[in-house]
């Protein structure tokens, strides 16, 4: 061969070299790409129009049902139970007056005959000592027309028989009175229901022996229904309380049954003096005024609506519609946002009531926003992207 080998190792190195020189002309001359604007993001949010009417304050809570009325039953005589009835059962119904138990009448019947005989034989002591004072009084009355007017003396009230006559009268009365406390005895031997209502709980049964003072079940009424709701003590200021001037506020005990919900009318009776040392709550009575439809069972748990004052002035936002430091988000004419100090007056569960920081018409917005400056470019949803924007009314917010 006439040619000479490269060293071992060059070519390698020839042909890298090369390619990194053919790689630097070709960027040289690729051309240049058009330049595109900067585009502008601006974020979607939810607003919500203020309104012009003030609203009235409606305060939400949840309490559970009791009875205005809820005794035991406890025999006032002892005696062995032969008669019970069936709704004396735990959950059991019954209406007023209804017999729930009924005790052996043998005694108390044998006893009103005895108590009968002694009032018959005290009224014969009577009549008897009643003759003997009048002949005692007759004799008494001729032996001083004979012995003339210079020996008229007092008689002895025994010679004339009145502290005879006195005792008769008490024994009678006695008597009479042993009668009547033998007829109400006898009539204590049936139990009967106060009031329509349920049974809570029961603890005899026929063939037993039951003593007189010792509860044998315990029974509600039915139809006074109570519901105690603890509320804040804030919340105190918003409603009207029973007093000499009128009830309290109107209420709306709502609870659901098989899927639906049910809703009775009631008012505020009470309000507790104190509050809850371990809560800080005040408990709130609302007595339901008519049961229509299904049972108001006693424990049930329901929501309680109290509808309060008015607030003049105040405004409603949704509760998403406050920030940090009680400040709230403005959309203004030209999408802008900016950024209101607001006064709350009352927050509420889904709305806040505002006392200044907002005014009718202007929309506030409901949704989250990681960053928000004042100025800054927004798009109300719904509103087309390059036109004016459209207030929307909805009260949730989303990014």
């Amino acid at each position: 061969m006439s040619g000479r080998k490269l060293p071992k190792g060059l070519l390698p190195l020839a042909i890298l070299i090369v390619g990194v020189l053919g790689a630097v002309v070709m960027l040289k001359l690729r051309p240049e790409p058009a330049k595109r604007p900067a585009m502008t993001v601006r974020p979607v949010v939810r607003v919500h129009e203020v309104g012009g009417e003030t609203p009235a304050v409606t305060i939400s809570a949840y309490g559970t049902v009791s009875s205005r009325r809820r005794v035991q039953i406890t025999p006032q005589v002892s005696g062995l139970a032969v008669f019970k009835s069936p709704s004396l059962e735990i959950g059991g119904v019954f209406g007023m007056g209804d017999a729930l138990l009924r005790i052996e009448e043998t005694d108390y019947r044998l006893t009103v005959e005895m108590a009968a005989a002694a009032v018959a034989r005290s009224e014969y002591e009577l009549a008897r000592a009643q003759q003997e004072a009048e002949i005692a009084r007759r004799e008494w009355d001729d032996i001083q027309a004979t012995d003339g007017e210079d020996r008229l003396v007092r008689p002895n009230p025994l010679v004339l028989h009145g502290p005879q006559l006195k005792l008769a009268q008490a024994n009678l009365v006695s008597s009479q009175a042993s009668l009547a406390k033998a007829e109400l005895d006898l009539s204590r031997c049936t139990i009967k229901a106060p009031f329509a209502g349920r049974v809570v709980s029961e603890v005899v049964d026929v063939g037993q022996y039951v003593r007189a003072g010792t509860a044998v079940g315990e029974i509600y009424a039915s139809e006074a229904p109570e519901v105690t709701v603890p509320l804040d003590d804030a919340d105190l200021a918003f409603f009207a309380r029973p007093d000499a001037d009128g009830p309290g506020a109107t209420a709306e005990i709502i609870a659901e049954f098989a899927g639906v919900d049910h809703v009775w009318t009631g008012h505020v009776v009470r309000v507790s003096g104190a509050l809850d040392p371990r809560t800080r709550m005040v408990d709130v009575v609302v007595a339901v005024d008519v049961v229509d439809g299904p049972p108001l069972l006693e424990g049930l748990f329901v929501e309680v609506r109290l509808l309060g004052r008015r607030l003049p002035g105040a405004m409603e936002v949704p509760r998403a519609a406050l920030r940090e430091g009680n400040q709230i988000w403005l959309v203004g004419d030209d999408n802008k946002v900016r950024i209101q100090s607001a006064t709350v007056a009352r927050k509420g569960r889904d709305t806040v009531l505002l006392s200044s920081g907002v005014a009718t018409g202007d929309r506030v917005i409901v949704s989250n926003l990681d960053i928000v400056t004042e100025g800054m470019d927004i798009r109300v949803a719904g509103a087309p992207k390059g036109g004016a924007t459209k207030p929307s009314a909805e009260a949730g917010g989303e990014r």
